[in-house]
């Protein structure tokens, strides 16, 4: 029989089995985003539905982790880190980005999937004249802005109410209003979980974890 261990009796420790979550569904999106897109028509719909799929995994993924940590840091056991782990925290995630992503994943969890469309261009070589389609996978800027912020069914009237909230809301609303009228996925996707890998790598430097196990050990004993 499998030992169980209660999680608040691993703590931090605790915190690397969401961080691998987080850490796999970014892989398989980036993965995704990466490859060749297939024209064939008997596969088009599978490979357009995909990446909506991969996307709303990993905005879940990305606010269960950061939810998970906030939560922990208001602990008794993380008093003595708590000052420091605060200057930090508000160092690296207020900013734009992840305002965005938050707002996102509100969207994506409480409205609707969130769309990820194909935009094709044609680039020519200068030398050769020559010219290859590059396909990229984006979010248009000005439909999801309308989406989060306007109409009836704008997230901000039913969802994220409090201080921390309408911060997050700033946040994003700023995010957009400097973004071009594409925003490319991947760039995104890359950029926030650089962020957040940095962060909890910086964590685990400090002591923050303890004898922290890692994700493979933690899986292993049954969490």
């Amino acid at each position: 029989m499998v030992k169980r261990r209660r999680f608040r009796e691993t703590g931090f420790r605790g915190v690397f089995l969401h961080f691998w979550v987080f850490q796999r569904n970014y892989q398989e999106l980036s993965a995704w985003l990466a490859q060749p897109i297939e024209i064939d028509p008997t596969s088009r719909r599978e490979s357009l539905r995909e990446p909506v799929r991969l996307l709303h995994n990993f905005l879940g993924a990305a606010v269960m982790l950061d939810n998970i940590v906030e939560k922990l840091s208001k602990g008794s056991d993380f008093e003595r880190f708590r000052d420091e782990y605060q200057s930090m925290y508000a160092l690296r995630f207020h900013v734009p980005l992840v305002g965005f992503v938050d707002q996102l994943r509100n969207y994506s969890f409480h409205h609707r999937v969130v769309l990820v469309p194909v935009q094709f261009t044609r680039l020519a070589d200068s030398l050769s004249g020559e010219s290859d389609l590059v396909a990229r996978w984006i979010i248009y800027t000005g439909l999801v802005e309308d989406e989060l912020y306007h109409g009836e069914r704008g997230i901000q009237k039913k969802h994220d109410k409090g201080k921390k909230g309408t911060f997050s809301q700033e946040l994003a609303a700023q995010y957009l209003k400097e973004a071009d009228d594409c925003l490319e996925v991947k760039v995104f996707v890359d950029a926030y979980y650089q962020l957040v890998a940095d962060f909890h790598g910086w964590m685990r430097e400090r002591g923050f974890y303890g004898a922290a196990l890692s994700a493979t050990d933690y899986l292993s004993t049954g969490g």
